[in-house]
């Protein structure tokens, strides 16, 4: 679908707005109001590209340099930050540990945590890498950062740790932010199932 002028795309498993318009932030971009809990949209909402969910396999197999891109910088750091909506729906974000397993991306939320009471209600979700500024002088060389949302599965109990139940994420949207190789324009690159892997570029 086009995006109309001045008209942000924005749903649970929307990580950025339409590619004419400036970024959103990360819980703005996953959550949005005009959306129920039950997924079905207001009349007055636009929808992005999502018709179906896939593994991060999936993702690896259909572009793996961009997915190899967006590992990297999702195992730079311990730490993201994780984008739910509310019982209220409003968007909360918390602090999250993730992991790619057997061809998924995993995290996990501790007992009587809010964020897992949050997905078990309402699993759409939108993580966010850790993020580090570009050095000035070496912008070029800045890695970017990256965004994963979708929709969480429940997976029953963690084993082998802490005690927590653990999530396994359909993954609707994959986007990587960075500069171009002079550093002179923001790229964003972003893929869904529905249409693959695409790229913009401005100033």
């Amino acid at each position: 679908m086009k995006c109309g002028a001045g008209t942000p795309i924005i749903t649970a498993a929307c990580s950025l707005v339409c590619p004419q318009n400036e970024h959103t932030t990360l819980a703005a971009a996953a959550i949005h109001p005009l959306y129920a809990r039950d997924g079905a949209a207001h009349p007055a909402a636009h929808r992005c590209d999502h018709g179906r969910v896939t593994s991060w396999r999936d993702v690896q197999q259909a572009e793996p340099e961009f997915a190899q891109r967006v590992r990297e910088l999702f195992d730079a750091h311990r730490h993201k930050t994780l984008a739910t909506v509310r019982a209220d729906g409003a968007p909360r974000i918390s602090g999250i540990e993730t992991g790619f397993e057997d061809g998924d991306l995993v995290f996990g939320s501790m007992p009587n945590a809010r964020k897992g009471a949050d997905l078990r209600r309402d699993p759409r979700f939108a993580v966010h890498s850790a993020t580090v500024d570009p050095v000035e002088g070496a912008e070029a060389q800045w890695p970017g950062e990256a965004k994963i949302s979708g929709r969480a599965i429940a997976a029953g109990p963690i084993t082998g740790g802490p005690a927590g139940d653990r999530f396994v994420a359909d993954i609707a949207e994959v986007v990587h932010t960075h500069l171009n190789e002079q550093a002179t324009m923001l790229v964003v690159e972003w893929w869904t199932p529905a249409h693959g892997l695409r790229r913009i570029e401005r100033e």
